[in-house]
């Protein structure tokens, strides 16, 4: 995962530099500024999530991106498979509220959807139930990485 922008500057200041310039200072300013905007239009679920079967084993990961204004939107790769044109996609819909989360998504064709029905639980990460391509249901949880 990349390191945050804040982060990156900060690990630069600990290295021996020579005394920055005003010019130096401002434009860091900028950057941290920029990133804090940026930070601000963001959801809560922008980011990297993993869904991970009742056992344990990491099933999907999902990158989401949740601007405050617009719709969630997102991309899918089955952490099950090699890594291949096939193993990873684009989440066709994605609806979310309070109460609940919900993704639908085509891992072979786009007659049968990967469904995934989730609630929030109290630590932060959601829980519920994926119905793959067969129609077969199983438990999941989805939190971060």
């Amino acid at each position: 995962m990349a390191l945050p922008l804040a982060a990156v500057a900060q690990s630069l200041e600990l290295s021996a530099q020579p005394p920055l310039t005003a010019e130096d200072r401002a434009f860091d300013a900028k950057i941290l500024a920029d990133e804090a905007a940026a930070e601000a239009h963001k959801g809560p679920l922008d980011g990297v999530w993993t869904l991970k079967s009742a056992e344990g084993t990491a099933l999907y990961a999902f990158l989401l991106s949740d601007q405050i204004n617009g719709p969630v939107e997102g991309a899918w790769r089955d952490l099950r498979r090699n890594l291949t044109v096939t193993s990873s996609g684009f989440i066709a819909e994605i609806h979310h509220d309070d109460e609940a989360l919900s993704l639908r998504f085509y891992v072979r064709d786009e007659t049968h959807p990967v469904l995934v029905r989730l609630s929030p639980d109290d630590q932060g990460h959601w829980r519920g139930t994926l119905t793959d391509e067969t129609g077969q249901k199983s438990s999941v949880s989805l939190g971060r990485d």
